[in-house]
C-alpha cells in the first residue's frame, strides 16, 4: 500500500482511484471518498461516478450531497 500512497501522491490517478476501492471494501468510506474524490478531479470517469453515488446516498461524508449528480453527470458527459 506505501507504494501506491506514494505513487498517489505523485498525482497518479489510478493509484488514487486504486487506494479509493482498497479503503472501501475496508468499510472505511471516509478515506475512500477522499481517494476517489482526487481520482475524480484528476479525470478518471469510474471515479467521478463513484464519488456521485457516495455523496448521494451519504456514504462517507455528513449527510447526502445535492451535488452528488454533477459527478454522476460529468461521468457520462465526457465519454
Amino acid at each position: 500500500m506505501a507504494l501506491l500512497e506514494k505513487a498517489a501522491a505523485q498525482g497518479h490517478a489510478y493509484a488514487m482511484q486504486t487506494l479509493g476501492s482498497i479503503y472501501d471494501e475496508r468499510k472505511e468510506y471516509e478515506e475512500a471518498v477522499a481517494w476517489f474524490t482526487m481520482a475524480a478531479e484528476a479525470g478518471l470517469p469510474r471515479s467521478k461516478f463513484t464519488v456521485g453515488v457516495f455523496l448521494d446516498a451519504g456514504i462517507g461524508v455528513a449527510a447526502p450531497d445535492h451535488a452528488a449528480g454533477a459527478y454522476t453527470r460529468s461521468d457520462f458527459s465526457s465519454t
